[in-house]
Protein backbone atom coordinates (compact mmCIF):
# COMPACT_ATOMS: atom_id res chain seq x y z
CA UNK A 1 0.00 0.00 0.00
CA UNK A 2 2.94 2.39 0.85
CA UNK A 3 4.56 1.76 -2.50
CA UNK A 4 1.49 2.16 -4.47
CA UNK A 5 0.61 5.79 -2.96
CA UNK A 6 4.00 6.86 -3.50
CA UNK A 7 4.12 6.24 -7.07
CA UNK A 8 0.49 8.05 -7.25
CA UNK A 9 1.91 10.89 -5.09
CA UNK A 10 4.25 10.63 -7.29
CA UNK A 11 2.46 11.07 -10.74
CA UNK A 12 0.50 13.36 -9.71
CA UNK A 13 3.57 15.92 -8.93
CA UNK A 14 4.64 15.11 -12.96
CA UNK A 15 2.06 16.60 -13.65
CA UNK A 16 0.08 18.95 -11.24
CA UNK A 17 3.31 20.68 -10.22
CA UNK A 18 6.12 21.89 -12.41
CA UNK A 19 9.81 21.03 -10.64
CA UNK A 20 12.56 22.78 -11.08
CA UNK A 21 15.32 20.95 -13.31
CA UNK A 22 18.21 20.17 -10.37
CA UNK A 23 15.34 19.51 -8.00
CA UNK A 24 13.94 16.86 -10.51
CA UNK A 25 17.45 15.31 -11.41
CA UNK A 26 18.08 14.54 -7.63
CA UNK A 27 14.16 13.01 -6.64
CA UNK A 28 14.45 10.78 -9.73
CA UNK A 29 17.92 10.07 -9.91
CA UNK A 30 17.50 6.41 -8.43
CA UNK A 31 14.37 5.10 -11.14
CA UNK A 32 15.21 3.60 -14.24
CA UNK A 33 15.48 5.18 -17.53
CA UNK A 34 15.56 2.42 -19.39
CA UNK A 35 13.16 1.82 -22.40
CA UNK A 36 9.60 0.73 -22.26
CA UNK A 37 9.62 -2.91 -21.73
CA UNK A 38 6.76 -5.66 -22.86
CA UNK A 39 6.61 -6.39 -19.35
CA UNK A 40 5.35 -2.86 -18.53
CA UNK A 41 3.14 -2.55 -21.26
CA UNK A 42 1.72 -5.84 -20.28
CA UNK A 43 1.12 -4.31 -16.97
CA UNK A 44 -0.64 -1.53 -17.94
CA UNK A 45 -3.21 -3.53 -19.54
CA UNK A 46 -3.72 -6.64 -17.25
CA UNK A 47 -2.10 -5.51 -13.74
CA UNK A 48 -3.97 -4.47 -10.70
CA UNK A 49 -3.49 -0.51 -9.65
CA UNK A 50 -0.11 -0.33 -7.81
CA UNK A 51 1.66 -2.20 -10.46
CA UNK A 52 -0.19 -0.16 -13.12
CA UNK A 53 0.84 2.78 -10.47
CA UNK A 54 3.85 2.26 -10.57
CA UNK A 55 4.76 1.79 -14.48
CA UNK A 56 3.03 4.90 -15.22
CA UNK A 57 5.32 6.98 -12.28
CA UNK A 58 8.17 5.39 -14.33
CA UNK A 59 6.44 6.43 -18.00
CA UNK A 60 6.12 10.10 -16.31
CA UNK A 61 9.86 10.11 -15.01
CA UNK A 62 10.93 9.28 -19.09
CA UNK A 63 8.35 11.65 -20.62
CA UNK A 64 9.52 14.79 -18.42
CA UNK A 65 13.31 13.72 -19.10
CA UNK A 66 13.50 11.71 -22.28
CA UNK A 67 11.23 12.92 -24.01
CA UNK A 68 7.28 11.31 -26.34
CA UNK A 69 10.09 9.53 -28.15
CA UNK A 70 10.81 7.02 -25.57
CA UNK A 71 7.18 6.17 -23.84
CA UNK A 72 5.56 6.33 -27.73
CA UNK A 73 4.50 3.10 -27.83
CA UNK A 74 3.13 3.10 -24.30
CA UNK A 75 0.60 5.69 -25.80
CA UNK A 76 -2.06 3.44 -27.32
CA UNK A 77 -2.00 1.51 -24.49
CA UNK A 78 -2.37 4.13 -22.03
CA UNK A 79 -5.39 4.90 -24.28
CA UNK A 80 -7.44 1.50 -24.06
CA UNK A 81 -6.96 1.76 -20.46
CA UNK A 82 -8.56 5.15 -20.40
CA UNK A 83 -11.63 3.78 -22.25
CA UNK A 84 -11.88 1.15 -19.99
CA UNK A 85 -12.47 3.71 -17.35
CA UNK A 86 -14.78 6.18 -19.18
CA UNK A 87 -17.07 3.33 -20.27
CA UNK A 88 -18.12 2.72 -17.07
CA UNK A 89 -20.06 4.74 -14.32
CA UNK A 90 -17.71 4.55 -11.89
CA UNK A 91 -14.98 6.75 -10.06
CA UNK A 92 -11.36 4.86 -10.60
CA UNK A 93 -8.07 6.81 -8.68
CA UNK A 94 -5.95 6.61 -12.27
CA UNK A 95 -8.27 8.48 -14.26
CA UNK A 96 -7.41 12.25 -13.48
CA UNK A 97 -3.71 11.45 -13.75
CA UNK A 98 -3.99 9.44 -17.08
CA UNK A 99 -6.00 12.55 -18.77
CA UNK A 100 -3.40 14.58 -17.58
CA UNK A 101 -0.66 12.28 -18.40
CA UNK A 102 -2.49 11.75 -22.12
CA UNK A 103 -2.93 16.01 -21.88
CA UNK A 104 0.69 16.42 -21.68
CA UNK A 105 1.75 14.45 -24.33
CA UNK A 106 -0.72 15.48 -27.10
CA UNK A 107 -0.87 12.69 -29.65
CA UNK A 108 -3.39 13.10 -31.68
CA UNK A 109 -4.41 9.18 -30.68
CA UNK A 110 -5.23 10.37 -27.66
CA UNK A 111 -8.11 12.21 -29.17
CA UNK A 112 -11.30 10.94 -28.57
CA UNK A 113 -10.28 9.86 -24.89
CA UNK A 114 -9.58 13.36 -24.09
CA UNK A 115 -12.70 14.54 -25.37
CA UNK A 116 -14.76 12.18 -23.71
CA UNK A 117 -12.67 13.15 -20.35
CA UNK A 118 -14.33 16.71 -21.25
CA UNK A 119 -18.01 15.04 -20.85
CA UNK A 120 -16.62 13.02 -17.80
CA UNK A 121 -15.19 16.43 -16.19
CA UNK A 122 -11.72 14.20 -15.35
CA UNK A 123 -8.57 15.82 -15.39
CA UNK A 124 -7.17 18.56 -17.75
CA UNK A 125 -7.47 17.92 -21.06
CA UNK A 126 -7.21 21.08 -22.71
CA UNK A 127 -3.24 20.74 -22.71
CA UNK A 128 -3.64 18.07 -25.09
CA UNK A 129 -6.47 18.85 -27.05
CA UNK A 130 -5.04 22.41 -27.76
CA UNK A 131 -2.36 20.53 -29.55
CA UNK A 132 -4.94 18.70 -31.76
CA UNK A 133 -7.31 19.99 -35.27
CA UNK A 134 -9.84 22.83 -34.75
CA UNK A 135 -12.38 19.99 -35.25
CA UNK A 136 -11.96 19.24 -31.73
CA UNK A 137 -13.07 22.66 -30.49
CA UNK A 138 -16.41 21.75 -32.72
CA UNK A 139 -16.86 19.05 -30.60
CA UNK A 140 -16.38 20.85 -27.16
CA UNK A 141 -18.97 23.68 -27.97
CA UNK A 142 -21.27 20.97 -27.87
CA UNK A 143 -21.04 19.94 -24.09
CA UNK A 144 -21.48 23.06 -23.03
CA UNK A 145 -25.27 21.97 -23.01
CA UNK A 146 -24.46 18.82 -21.12
CA UNK A 147 -26.96 18.21 -18.46
CA UNK A 148 -25.44 18.61 -15.66
CA UNK A 149 -23.65 21.60 -14.17
CA UNK A 150 -19.94 20.47 -13.71
CA UNK A 151 -20.11 18.99 -17.43
CA UNK A 152 -21.34 22.62 -19.05
CA UNK A 153 -18.64 23.78 -17.06
CA UNK A 154 -15.97 21.76 -17.63
CA UNK A 155 -16.66 22.30 -21.42
CA UNK A 156 -16.30 26.25 -21.02
CA UNK A 157 -13.51 26.07 -18.68
CA UNK A 158 -11.73 23.53 -21.51
CA UNK A 159 -12.73 26.14 -24.40
CA UNK A 160 -10.66 29.06 -22.26
CA UNK A 161 -7.79 27.06 -21.28
CA UNK A 162 -7.61 25.76 -24.99
CA UNK A 163 -7.76 29.83 -26.58
CA UNK A 164 -4.99 30.52 -23.79
CA UNK A 165 -2.83 27.89 -24.83
CA UNK A 166 -3.31 27.98 -28.52
CA UNK A 167 -5.76 31.23 -29.91
CA UNK A 168 -4.54 30.13 -33.34
CA UNK A 169 -6.20 26.73 -33.16
CA UNK A 170 -9.93 28.56 -33.52
CA UNK A 171 -11.61 30.31 -36.28
CA UNK A 172 -13.43 33.60 -36.30
CA UNK A 173 -17.07 31.26 -37.01
CA UNK A 174 -15.92 28.98 -33.83
CA UNK A 175 -15.16 32.18 -31.59
CA UNK A 176 -18.75 33.52 -32.36
CA UNK A 177 -20.57 29.97 -32.35
CA UNK A 178 -19.07 29.66 -28.44
CA UNK A 179 -20.26 33.60 -27.40
CA UNK A 180 -23.50 32.58 -29.22
CA UNK A 181 -23.55 29.42 -26.66
CA UNK A 182 -22.52 31.14 -23.81
CA UNK A 183 -24.82 33.76 -23.89
CA UNK A 184 -27.65 30.91 -24.21
CA UNK A 185 -26.13 29.35 -21.27
CA UNK A 186 -26.40 32.25 -19.39
CA UNK A 187 -30.58 32.45 -20.39
CA UNK A 188 -31.17 28.88 -19.45
CA UNK A 189 -29.37 28.16 -16.20
CA UNK A 190 -28.76 29.16 -12.82
CA UNK A 191 -25.38 28.08 -12.44
CA UNK A 192 -23.48 29.86 -14.92
CA UNK A 193 -19.71 31.32 -13.36
CA UNK A 194 -17.78 29.29 -15.52
CA UNK A 195 -19.06 30.69 -18.57
CA UNK A 196 -19.33 34.30 -17.47
CA UNK A 197 -15.60 33.44 -16.85
CA UNK A 198 -15.39 31.75 -20.33
CA UNK A 199 -16.77 35.20 -21.50
CA UNK A 200 -13.87 37.26 -20.14
CA UNK A 201 -12.25 35.76 -23.11
CA UNK A 202 -14.92 35.01 -26.07
CA UNK A 203 -17.32 38.04 -24.67
CA UNK A 204 -17.43 41.06 -26.94
CA UNK A 205 -19.08 44.24 -26.72
CA UNK A 206 -22.22 42.67 -27.75
CA UNK A 207 -22.36 40.26 -24.99
CA UNK A 208 -21.78 43.46 -22.14
CA UNK A 209 -25.93 43.61 -21.87
CA UNK A 210 -26.42 40.30 -20.38
CA UNK A 211 -23.41 40.18 -18.54
CA UNK A 212 -24.55 43.56 -16.79
CA UNK A 213 -28.05 41.88 -16.21
CA UNK A 214 -26.14 39.29 -14.28
CA UNK A 215 -23.99 41.18 -12.57
CA UNK A 216 -26.27 43.20 -11.26
CA UNK A 217 -29.45 41.49 -10.58
CA UNK A 218 -28.74 37.36 -10.30
CA UNK A 219 -29.52 35.96 -6.65
CA UNK A 220 -27.51 32.56 -6.72
CA UNK A 221 -25.79 32.84 -3.33
CA UNK A 222 -23.26 29.74 -2.34
CA UNK A 223 -22.70 30.55 1.01
CA UNK A 224 -22.71 34.16 1.04
CA UNK A 225 -20.65 34.14 -2.34
CA UNK A 226 -22.68 35.29 -5.47
CA UNK A 227 -20.18 33.33 -7.90
CA UNK A 228 -22.58 34.42 -11.08
CA UNK A 229 -21.83 37.93 -10.27
CA UNK A 230 -18.54 38.19 -9.40
CA UNK A 231 -17.98 36.39 -12.70
CA UNK A 232 -19.72 38.40 -14.71
CA UNK A 233 -18.14 41.51 -13.41
CA UNK A 234 -14.73 39.72 -14.09
CA UNK A 235 -15.74 39.29 -17.76
CA UNK A 236 -16.89 42.60 -17.93
CA UNK A 237 -13.36 44.12 -16.99
CA UNK A 238 -11.86 42.41 -19.15
CA UNK A 239 -13.89 42.91 -22.01
CA UNK A 240 -13.53 46.57 -21.58
CA UNK A 241 -9.91 46.80 -21.50
CA UNK A 242 -9.75 45.02 -24.79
Amino acid sequence: MKLQIWFLALFTIFFNQPLKAERRFIETAHISKAPITQLELDIIKYGDEQSKSRVLGRLAILHKEKGTTFIYSAIPIMNELLIKYQVTNESHKLENNLVNFLGQIGDSRSRQVLLNSVKRSKGNSAIGLSKMDSGVIDSVITYLHLPTIKGRGKAAHTLRKMYGRNPDLFTAEQISTIRRELVSSLNLYSSMGAQCLALSVFGDKTTLPILTRVATTDTLNFNGVYANKDFARYAIDQINQR
